[in-house]
């Protein structure tokens, strides 16, 4: 939310039948360790977010057309790519 305020954009907006929603940045707790489920905690408060942003304009995932969703995940622990 800091962020909206310092870099001047809403997190969502209506344009006629449409919803924009603007990012979402939401990762682990910053000063915790960087795990499997502190990564999946803050991708399903990401996705909380979004659903209640959507709520307050009486829209619902089952209205979202396209999510772009990007991960950084930089933690040893993490093996993937």
């Amino acid at each position: 939310r800091e962020s909206y305020d310092r870099f001047n954009y809403a997190p969502i907006r209506r344009a006629g039948d449409y919803l924009y929603v603007s990012g979402v940045i939401i990762g682990s707790a910053p000063d915790g360790p960087k795990t499997p489920e502190t990564f999946k905690e803050g991708a399903r408060r990401a996705l909380r977010y979004l659903r209640n942003r959507l709520a307050a304009f009486d829209a619902s995932f089952d209205d979202v057309v396209m999510i772009n969703s990007f991960h950084d995940w930089t933690a040893e622990e993490f093996k993937g790519d």
